[in-house]
C-alpha cells in the first residue's frame, strides 16, 4: 500500500512527460514601409541575424526577448508591390526561419502548367 501511495505522489510531481513540442520559429513582415520583420517563438534572449535578400542583401542583429519574439525594421530597404523576396533569420541557439515573398499573377508572374 505504501508503494503504491509512494508511486502516486512521484507521479504527481514528476508529471506524465507529456509536453508539448515547442513552436517552430517563424517570420512575418508585418509592413514594408518601413519593411519590419516579426519573429516569434525563437529561444528565449537568443541573437538572432535577421537577412533580407531583395536584389542585394541586408542584415540586422537582433536579441528575441524572453519570450523569443523580436520586431526588426530595415528603414532603407525599399520594396515595390511587386518585389520578390526573401527573409531569413538564424539563431545563435539555432532556431532558423525564411519566408519567401513570391511574385503574384498581376505582378506578371506565369501560372503553372495546366494539368
Amino acid at each position: 500500500m505504501r508503494a503504491a501511495v509512494f508511486l502516486g505522489a512521484l507521479a504527481l510531481v514528476l508529471g506524465t512527460g507529456a509536453t508539448a513540442a515547442p513552436l517552430p520559429p517563424i517570420l512575418t513582415v508585418t509592413t514594408t514601409l518601413p519593411f519590419t520583420v516579426r519573429g516569434l517563438h525563437f529561444r528565449p534572449n537568443e541573437r538572432v541575424a535577421v537577412s533580407v535578400l531583395h536584389g542585394r542583401s541586408s542584415i540586422h542583429p537582433v536579441r528575441a526577448s524572453a519570450t523569443g519574439r523580436f520586431v526588426t525594421r530595415f528603414t532603407g530597404l525599399r520594396v515595390g508591390s511587386c518585389g520578390l523576396y526573401l527573409v531569413r533569420a538564424v539563431g545563435s541557439n539555432g532556431s532558423r526561419a525564411a519566408w519567401l515573398r513570391p511574385m503574384r499573377f498581376a505582378c506578371g508572374a506565369q501560372p503553372g502548367p495546366a494539368l
